[in-house]
Protein backbone atom coordinates (compact mmCIF):
# COMPACT_ATOMS: atom_id res chain seq x y z
CA UNK A 1 0.00 0.00 0.00
CA UNK A 2 0.96 3.48 -1.11
CA UNK A 3 0.12 6.38 1.52
CA UNK A 4 0.19 9.84 0.22
CA UNK A 5 -2.02 13.22 0.30
CA UNK A 6 -5.44 13.03 0.87
CA UNK A 7 -7.74 11.96 -2.09
CA UNK A 8 -4.40 10.21 -4.00
CA UNK A 9 -5.15 6.83 -5.94
CA UNK A 10 -3.77 3.80 -3.07
CA UNK A 11 -2.44 0.95 -4.95
CA UNK A 12 -5.60 -1.76 -3.96
CA UNK A 13 -7.71 -4.76 -5.13
CA UNK A 14 -10.72 -4.48 -3.38
CA UNK A 15 -13.80 -4.70 -4.70
CA UNK A 16 -14.24 -0.82 -5.02
CA UNK A 17 -10.91 -0.67 -6.83
CA UNK A 18 -12.09 -3.59 -9.23
CA UNK A 19 -15.10 -1.38 -9.85
CA UNK A 20 -16.21 0.26 -13.31
CA UNK A 21 -14.86 4.66 -13.21
CA UNK A 22 -18.62 4.56 -14.45
CA UNK A 23 -20.23 2.71 -11.89
CA UNK A 24 -18.65 5.05 -9.08
CA UNK A 25 -19.23 8.09 -10.88
CA UNK A 26 -22.98 7.08 -11.09
CA UNK A 27 -23.33 6.17 -7.21
CA UNK A 28 -21.39 9.46 -6.05
CA UNK A 29 -23.78 11.65 -8.14
CA UNK A 30 -26.87 9.17 -6.40
CA UNK A 31 -25.17 9.72 -2.90
CA UNK A 32 -24.96 13.69 -3.48
CA UNK A 33 -28.64 13.54 -4.65
CA UNK A 34 -29.76 11.33 -1.39
CA UNK A 35 -28.12 13.80 0.69
CA UNK A 36 -29.71 16.59 -0.04
CA UNK A 37 -33.44 15.56 -1.28
CA UNK A 38 -33.61 12.82 1.94
CA UNK A 39 -35.93 14.47 4.41
CA UNK A 40 -34.60 12.66 7.37
CA UNK A 41 -31.00 13.05 8.52
CA UNK A 42 -30.88 9.22 9.01
CA UNK A 43 -30.00 9.07 5.30
CA UNK A 44 -26.50 11.49 5.10
CA UNK A 45 -25.56 9.39 8.57
CA UNK A 46 -26.22 6.11 7.42
CA UNK A 47 -24.35 6.85 3.70
CA UNK A 48 -21.45 8.01 5.95
CA UNK A 49 -20.94 5.10 8.23
CA UNK A 50 -21.26 3.03 4.61
CA UNK A 51 -18.54 5.37 3.62
CA UNK A 52 -16.25 4.98 6.80
CA UNK A 53 -16.62 0.63 6.00
CA UNK A 54 -15.79 1.01 1.95
CA UNK A 55 -12.91 3.09 2.97
CA UNK A 56 -11.84 0.64 5.72
CA UNK A 57 -11.85 -1.95 2.98
CA UNK A 58 -10.09 -0.66 0.65
CA UNK A 59 -7.57 0.22 2.32
CA UNK A 60 -8.10 3.85 2.83
CA UNK A 61 -6.45 5.29 6.75
CA UNK A 62 -9.69 6.79 8.16
CA UNK A 63 -6.60 9.48 9.11
CA UNK A 64 -6.99 10.61 6.07
CA UNK A 65 -10.39 11.29 5.67
CA UNK A 66 -10.05 12.93 8.87
CA UNK A 67 -7.55 15.32 7.70
CA UNK A 68 -9.42 16.21 4.78
CA UNK A 69 -11.76 17.92 6.40
CA UNK A 70 -9.57 20.25 7.50
CA UNK A 71 -10.22 22.94 4.76
CA UNK A 72 -13.78 22.03 5.04
CA UNK A 73 -14.10 23.26 9.13
CA UNK A 74 -15.16 26.80 7.95
CA UNK A 75 -18.08 25.45 5.58
CA UNK A 76 -18.93 22.71 8.47
CA UNK A 77 -18.73 25.35 11.27
CA UNK A 78 -21.18 28.21 8.91
CA UNK A 79 -23.36 25.34 7.69
CA UNK A 80 -23.97 24.31 11.39
CA UNK A 81 -24.07 28.32 13.03
CA UNK A 82 -26.44 29.55 9.82
CA UNK A 83 -29.21 26.95 11.37
CA UNK A 84 -28.66 26.82 14.67
CA UNK A 85 -28.42 30.44 15.27
CA UNK A 86 -31.18 32.72 15.81
CA UNK A 87 -31.24 36.67 16.80
CA UNK A 88 -34.68 37.73 16.78
CA UNK A 89 -34.75 36.66 20.86
CA UNK A 90 -37.14 33.65 20.16
CA UNK A 91 -33.63 31.01 20.77
CA UNK A 92 -34.37 27.68 23.16
CA UNK A 93 -31.21 28.43 24.82
CA UNK A 94 -29.87 32.25 25.18
CA UNK A 95 -26.27 33.30 24.13
CA UNK A 96 -26.38 37.28 24.55
CA UNK A 97 -29.09 39.90 23.69
CA UNK A 98 -31.02 38.88 21.46
CA UNK A 99 -28.73 35.98 20.20
CA UNK A 100 -29.78 31.91 20.93
CA UNK A 101 -29.78 28.55 20.12
CA UNK A 102 -32.75 26.66 18.61
CA UNK A 103 -33.08 23.18 19.50
CA UNK A 104 -35.19 22.70 15.64
CA UNK A 105 -32.25 24.57 14.14
CA UNK A 106 -29.92 22.81 15.98
CA UNK A 107 -30.99 19.45 14.25
CA UNK A 108 -30.76 21.49 11.09
CA UNK A 109 -26.86 21.92 11.96
CA UNK A 110 -26.05 18.50 12.44
CA UNK A 111 -28.51 17.41 9.22
CA UNK A 112 -26.60 20.18 7.13
CA UNK A 113 -23.12 18.52 8.31
CA UNK A 114 -24.12 15.36 8.70
CA UNK A 115 -24.12 16.28 4.61
CA UNK A 116 -21.20 17.42 3.88
CA UNK A 117 -19.14 15.02 5.58
CA UNK A 118 -20.96 12.18 3.51
CA UNK A 119 -20.33 14.01 0.32
CA UNK A 120 -16.58 14.60 1.44
CA UNK A 121 -15.99 10.76 2.88
CA UNK A 122 -17.51 9.10 -0.26
CA UNK A 123 -15.61 11.63 -2.81
CA UNK A 124 -11.85 10.67 -1.17
CA UNK A 125 -12.73 7.47 -0.80
CA UNK A 126 -13.58 6.77 -4.45
CA UNK A 127 -10.97 8.90 -5.42
CA UNK A 128 -8.53 6.97 -3.20
CA UNK A 129 -9.78 3.74 -5.36
CA UNK A 130 -9.62 5.08 -8.68
CA UNK A 131 -6.93 6.31 -10.99
CA UNK A 132 -7.12 9.48 -13.06
CA UNK A 133 -6.77 7.81 -15.91
CA UNK A 134 -9.62 5.59 -14.89
CA UNK A 135 -11.77 8.33 -13.95
CA UNK A 136 -11.40 10.57 -16.86
CA UNK A 137 -12.35 7.32 -19.30
CA UNK A 138 -15.54 6.95 -17.28
CA UNK A 139 -16.43 10.39 -17.47
CA UNK A 140 -15.72 10.32 -21.50
CA UNK A 141 -17.59 7.58 -21.75
CA UNK A 142 -20.70 9.07 -19.81
CA UNK A 143 -20.10 11.96 -21.45
CA UNK A 144 -20.67 10.68 -24.92
CA UNK A 145 -23.98 11.08 -25.37
CA UNK A 146 -23.66 14.61 -25.33
CA UNK A 147 -22.10 15.02 -28.72
CA UNK A 148 -25.97 15.30 -30.14
CA UNK A 149 -25.79 18.75 -28.39
CA UNK A 150 -22.63 19.72 -29.53
CA UNK A 151 -20.25 18.86 -26.67
CA UNK A 152 -17.45 16.99 -27.21
CA UNK A 153 -17.04 14.31 -24.83
CA UNK A 154 -12.91 14.05 -25.65
CA UNK A 155 -12.25 17.46 -25.23
CA UNK A 156 -14.05 17.64 -21.62
CA UNK A 157 -11.57 14.09 -20.95
CA UNK A 158 -8.60 15.84 -21.88
CA UNK A 159 -9.58 19.33 -19.99
CA UNK A 160 -10.69 17.01 -16.88
CA UNK A 161 -7.14 15.02 -17.38
CA UNK A 162 -5.21 18.26 -17.64
CA UNK A 163 -6.80 19.53 -14.14
CA UNK A 164 -6.33 16.36 -12.34
CA UNK A 165 -2.45 16.90 -13.12
CA UNK A 166 -1.70 20.15 -12.87
CA UNK A 167 -3.60 20.51 -9.12
CA UNK A 168 -0.70 18.19 -7.66
CA UNK A 169 1.78 20.02 -9.64
CA UNK A 170 0.03 23.32 -8.40
CA UNK A 171 1.00 22.17 -4.89
CA UNK A 172 4.19 21.38 -5.12
CA UNK A 173 5.14 24.19 -7.00
CA UNK A 174 3.51 25.98 -3.68
CA UNK A 175 5.44 24.37 -1.68
CA UNK A 176 9.04 24.53 -3.23
CA UNK A 177 8.85 28.49 -3.34
CA UNK A 178 7.72 28.76 -0.16
CA UNK A 179 10.80 26.64 0.98
CA UNK A 180 12.82 28.67 -0.84
CA UNK A 181 11.34 31.74 0.33
CA UNK A 182 11.74 30.29 3.95
CA UNK A 183 15.34 29.86 2.95
CA UNK A 184 16.33 33.08 2.44
CA UNK A 185 14.52 34.57 5.10
CA UNK A 186 11.12 35.06 5.14
CA UNK A 187 8.38 34.86 7.75
CA UNK A 188 5.64 33.67 6.38
CA UNK A 189 3.82 32.85 9.72
CA UNK A 190 4.55 35.58 11.52
CA UNK A 191 2.75 39.15 12.49
CA UNK A 192 -1.35 39.86 11.60
CA UNK A 193 -3.16 38.44 8.95
CA UNK A 194 -2.07 41.63 6.44
CA UNK A 195 1.16 40.99 6.96
CA UNK A 196 1.46 37.38 6.34
CA UNK A 197 -0.92 37.78 2.87
CA UNK A 198 1.71 40.92 1.87
CA UNK A 199 4.69 37.77 2.94
CA UNK A 200 2.25 35.60 0.97
CA UNK A 201 2.30 37.47 -1.98
CA UNK A 202 6.33 36.25 -2.73
CA UNK A 203 5.25 33.12 -3.38
CA UNK A 204 1.96 33.31 -4.84
CA UNK A 205 3.21 35.37 -8.00
CA UNK A 206 5.63 33.19 -9.00
CA UNK A 207 3.67 30.45 -8.97
CA UNK A 208 1.36 32.20 -11.03
CA UNK A 209 3.62 32.73 -13.36
CA UNK A 210 5.05 29.45 -13.12
CA UNK A 211 1.12 27.90 -14.31
CA UNK A 212 0.68 30.43 -16.88
CA UNK A 213 4.30 29.34 -18.49
CA UNK A 214 3.51 25.43 -17.79
CA UNK A 215 -0.14 25.95 -19.51
CA UNK A 216 1.33 27.95 -22.29
CA UNK A 217 3.82 24.68 -23.21
CA UNK A 218 0.91 22.36 -22.94
CA UNK A 219 -0.74 24.36 -25.46
CA UNK A 220 1.80 24.16 -27.74
CA UNK A 221 2.19 20.67 -27.26
CA UNK A 222 -1.05 19.98 -27.89
CA UNK A 223 -1.05 22.17 -30.89
CA UNK A 224 1.87 20.34 -32.19
CA UNK A 225 -0.19 17.34 -31.95
CA UNK A 226 -2.74 18.17 -33.98
CA UNK A 227 -5.06 17.89 -31.08
CA UNK A 228 -8.32 18.86 -31.70
CA UNK A 229 -7.92 18.41 -35.25
CA UNK A 230 -9.87 14.84 -35.18
CA UNK A 231 -12.17 13.17 -32.49
CA UNK A 232 -10.50 10.05 -30.77
CA UNK A 233 -12.59 7.06 -31.62
CA UNK A 234 -12.77 4.66 -28.34
CA UNK A 235 -15.13 1.79 -27.84
CA UNK A 236 -15.91 1.74 -24.22
CA UNK A 237 -15.43 -1.87 -22.29
CA UNK A 238 -18.65 -3.36 -21.23
CA UNK A 239 -19.47 -2.53 -17.55
CA UNK A 240 -19.85 -5.95 -16.76
CA UNK A 241 -22.51 -7.50 -13.78
CA UNK A 242 -21.22 -5.58 -10.72
CA UNK A 243 -21.29 -2.32 -13.09
CA UNK A 244 -24.70 -2.58 -13.98
CA UNK A 245 -25.15 -3.81 -10.01
CA UNK A 246 -23.46 -0.58 -9.01
CA UNK A 247 -25.87 1.61 -10.98
CA UNK A 248 -29.28 -0.39 -10.19
CA UNK A 249 -28.30 0.37 -6.38
CA UNK A 250 -27.23 4.20 -7.32
CA UNK A 251 -31.01 4.15 -8.79
CA UNK A 252 -32.18 2.86 -5.87
CA UNK A 253 -30.90 4.82 -3.81
CA UNK A 254 -32.16 7.74 -5.15
CA UNK A 255 -35.65 6.71 -5.55
CA UNK A 256 -35.84 5.56 -1.52
CA UNK A 257 -34.50 9.23 -0.72
CA UNK A 258 -36.79 10.75 -2.26
CA UNK A 259 -40.21 8.75 -1.62
CA UNK A 260 -38.95 7.27 2.15
CA UNK A 261 -40.02 9.91 4.96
Amino acid sequence: MITSSYGTYLLGNGPLHRLDARAKLCWLLAVTVAVFCAASAWVPALLLLLSLVAAKREGVPLRSLAGALGPALVILLLAFLSNALVVDGGGDIALWGPWGISWAGFGRGLHAVARILCLVAWSLTLACATSSQSLVDGFVAMARPLKHVGVSAAQAGMMLSLVLRFLPLCGTQIHKLRDAQRARGLDLDGGSVVTRLKSWVSVLIPVTVSLFARAQRTAQSMTGRCWGYKEPQVAPKPLGASGWGAIAGSAALVVLSIWLP
